[in-house]
């Protein structure tokens, strides 16, 4: 029997596949103990010719669906294993990545683990800002993120995988069903992956929280969510001021729709910044977390229109609430 059954979906990733692939190769675990999955979603470029260059792990080819159904597709060729590991095909994992999560898996207690995404070194402040390494050895998590999401396959059977109707968010979406079972997830630096395909610049990062921020009524744990109240700060402020700036009253319009993005931009910063320390960051970096979180709310808040406009008219691929 296997321990682990590596599941890596794979679209248009020619650029970062390669490294993905040879860091999991270099993994300082016997090689007849785990295997990969890589699962191409109609990749028009190079990614399955890179992929299949790698004879020791297997390809597969699934066309369409959303993430959630792709990685469900990698998971059923897992069934003798004890452990399915998911990994984006953007991300680099440490060597001793299986090695940390069986350890921290013999706890029965523990239903899945995983890391955070950190920067490449070289990256540019974008994403040097955005992934600020965490310095807590490991905290229970309740979003634990998919391109690093390590669980027991008997539960992840169990509880039917992930959702395959959401467009975004059914690694937290998963992370609550494991927790509601009774387990515990937990997020371990050590376990962290490097994400080369973090967002280089602004509006890749505004293009992103767009994504993300079209499934954030299904996605969030719940209704009074801090990242969803701030979310809708900013979409409620935009509303109003434009509605105000139709009446006449520019300069309110201006100051409503300013500070209800800067205060949200503020308090989200802040949140981060005092776990990793203000002194730690620096006057510089911390004025680049800013503006970043200006741009991830922007973002956000366009996508919370979209998800409210998709909800109401039912123009839509994602599953609501019960």
């Amino acid at each position: 029997m296997l321990d682990f059954s590596i599941v890596i979906p794979a679209f248009n990733e020619e650029a970062y596949i390669g490294k993905c692939l040879e860091s999991v190769q270099s993994l300082d675990y016997p090689k007849n103990k785990f295997s990969v999955n890589i699962i191409d979603n109609g990749s028009t470029d190079m990614t399955a010719a890179i992929a299949a260059n790698f004879s020791d792990f297997y390809v597969y080819k699934k066309i369409g669906g959303l993430v959630g159904s792709v990685r469900n597709f990698g998971a059923s060729f897992s069934s003798t294993s004890k452990y399915i590991a998911f990994l984006d095909s953007d991300c680099v994992v440490p060597r001793s990545w299986l090695i940390d999560a069986s350890t921290i898996l013999k706890d029965e207690s523990v239903g899945a683990v995983g890391g955070g995404y950190l920067a490449p070194k070289d990256g540019t402040w974008v994403e040097t800002s955005w992934a600020i390494e965490q310095y807590i050895p490991a905290i229970e998590s309740k979003a634990l993120p998919g391109g690093c999401f390590i669980v027991r396959r008997s539960l992840f059977e169990d509880l039917g995988g992930f959702n395959e109707q959401m467009g975004a968010g059914e690694d937290d979406e998963l992370t609550r069903r494991i927790i509601t079972q009774g387990h515990k997830v937990l997020c371990l630096r050590n376990l962290a992956v490097i994400h080369l395909g973090y967002p280089k610049q602004l509006r890749d990062i505004i293009k992103r929280q767009i994504w993300h921020g079209s499934s954030q009524l299904y996605s969030a744990e719940h209704y009074l969510d801090p990242l969803l109240l701030l979310t809708h700060v900013v979409l409620f402020s935009a509303i109003l001021s434009v509605i105000l700036a139709l009446l006449g009253a520019f300069l309110s319009a201006v100051l409503i729709a300013v500070s209800g993005l800067m205060v949200p931009s503020l308090i989200a910063f802040y949140k981060k910044a005092s776990r990793v320390g203000l002194i730690r960051l620096g006057i510089k970096k911390s004025i680049q977390m800013i503006i970043l979180y200006i741009a991830f709310f922007l973002g956000r808040s366009y996508g919370l229109l979209r998800n409210y406009i998709h909800f109401f008219t039912k123009n839509n691929r994602i599953i609501g609430r019960d």
